[in-house]
């Protein structure tokens, strides 16, 4: 949640937790790497990612990761041991096929063409010359 706010130019609260400090990182390492990306040609790029961001079930998923956090949190200071329901849905979060899916829910709700194939899903430049 805190990345996703970073990249799009909004605050953030203050760091509670490793969970944070971790997502915090990740924000300056992203900003770090984007550099002058996000600061390009009118400010598009931080646009796309403030209307993004603004979209109720995005804002609602953010919502929820913070909330399993928190709670991730509190079980781990009670020594509540994983595999928690917590500690399920937050590993289920961290699926790239969990992200996929929310991708395309949101660009579909903000009216994004269909997802092009990744690269990394085609089959080698070797293996299609055979």
């Amino acid at each position: 949640p805190r990345t996703a706010r970073m990249l799009a130019g909004k605050g953030t609260k203050r760091v509670a937790g490793s969970e944070d400090a971790r997502d915090h990182n990740t924000g300056v390492d992203l900003l770090r790497s984007f550099g002058s990306f996000l600061e390009g040609p009118g400010g598009d790029t931080r646009r796309f990612f403030a209307r993004a961001l603004a979209e109720p079930g995005f804002a609602a998923l953010l919502d929820e990761q913070a909330e399993l956090r928190r709670r991730d949190e509190d079980e781990r200071a009670k020594r509540i041991p994983p595999p928690s329901e917590t500690f399920r849905l937050l590993s289920k979060r961290r699926e790239l096929a969990f992200a996929r899916e929310c991708a395309t829910a949101i660009a579909d709700v903000m009216g994004l063409p269909p997802e092009r194939p990744v690269l990394a899903n085609r089959p080698s430049r070797k293996r299609r010359l055979q």
